[in-house]
């Protein structure tokens, strides 16, 4: 998965970056992958790479061992060190040589082997892709949403890598789907993505994951890719679409389609309607710059122009 490993600055990056520029360099280093990403990720490959689902991921045949103790077999696998594995783990009762010896256990073992044995692909368990299953099942069959995943009268570009240029920044994306219908020269950007929560509260996801800075990043990605191609001179790009279905209980998808002031203020940043004010991802790219030219890396730019102050400004004018 070259796209993952290339150094050029992605959307999620970004989001990253508005949590702080520590927590920015913290998942540069240690590229960690939640289970609900797992999820998504297996989701994704199944919807649009189905053929390629086996080269990546491997069902795993073993049971992980199960809360602290699997992470912590897993962080080894990755090749971080005992006591790096022992923190990521989360440990904060058990001592570090309680926990090599529970790593020795029969358990353990089994597991990371099979870990060993699968090699470079991504190990998924048997719960895992039974879930992604449901989910695509209930994406390609609802009346909502199945239509966006037919392709038959229109041109579907799936996992599509963008590489582009943003105020000096190499910049990459990569893009779900992309239907493009000749017949209209219309091309629609959709991103699918899955929820634990019911697909109905997915505004508030997008506030906490910064989906707008997604939806906004992949638009002047995919204006530039369009501007740059002739074949698609005259072509109209839609509204960006996420396709949004529950992790745990699927069957009811929505989709959910941006305007453009969301795309607007996922670029130029705004405030929410709740009084949020939030970076787009031109000035968190403005931030960058600061953080590589300053070489800081601790608090965030405005606390450092600040001298540690943060005003709190609770209340509207």
């Amino acid at each position: 998965m070259g796209y993952y490993n290339d150094k050029a600055i992605s959307q999620s990056q970004l989001t990253n970056l508005a949590s702080g520029p520590k927590y920015f360099k913290n998942k540069l280093e240690y590229k960690l992958e939640s289970d609900a990403l797992t999820i998504g990720s297996i989701v994704d490959i199944m919807l649009t790479e189905p053929d390629n689902l086996y080269e990546f991921y491997v069902v795993n045949e073993y049971t992980k061992p199960t809360g602290q103790l699997g992470e912590y077999v897993d962080a080894i696998f990755k090749g971080f060190s005992e006591e790096e594995a022992y923190n990521i783990a989360g440990f904060k009762q058990k001592k570090i040589d309680a926990v090599k010896e529970l790593f020795k256990s029969d358990e353990c073992q089994n597991y990371y082997k099979f870990l060993l044995s699968s090699k470079d692909k991504k190990v998924i368990s048997k719960e895992e892709y039974d879930k992604a299953n449901k989910i695509v099942t209930s994406l390609l069959t609802n009346r909502f949403t199945s239509k966006y995943f037919n392709c038959d009268d229109t041109e579907c570009l799936t996992q599509l890598e963008l590489y582009w240029k943003y105020k000096d920044f190499d910049c990459r994306s990569r893009l779900d789907i992309v239907k493009i219908n000749h017949k209209d020269k219309t091309i629609l950007p959709i991103d699918v993505k899955t929820s634990g929560k019911s697909t109905y509260n997915f505004l508030e996801s997008i506030i906490r994951f910064r989906y707008d800075l997604q939806a906004s990043f992949y638009t002047e990605a995919l204006q530039w890719y369009i501007d740059n191609k002739e074949e698609y001179k005259g072509y109209k790009l839609l509204p960006f679409l996420f396709i949004v279905e529950h992790t745990d209980y699927p069957g009811l998808p929505l989709i959910y389609e941006c305007t453009e002031k969301d795309i607007y203020c996922g670029k130029f940043g705004g405030t929410t309607k709740t009084g949020i004010r939030l970076k787009g991802f031109d000035e968190l790219i403005e931030d960058l710059k600061w953080y590589y030219a300053y070489d800081s890396w601790d608090y965030t730019r405005e606390v450092i122009e600040n001298r540690g102050v943060v005003k709190i400004n609770l209340f509207n004018d």
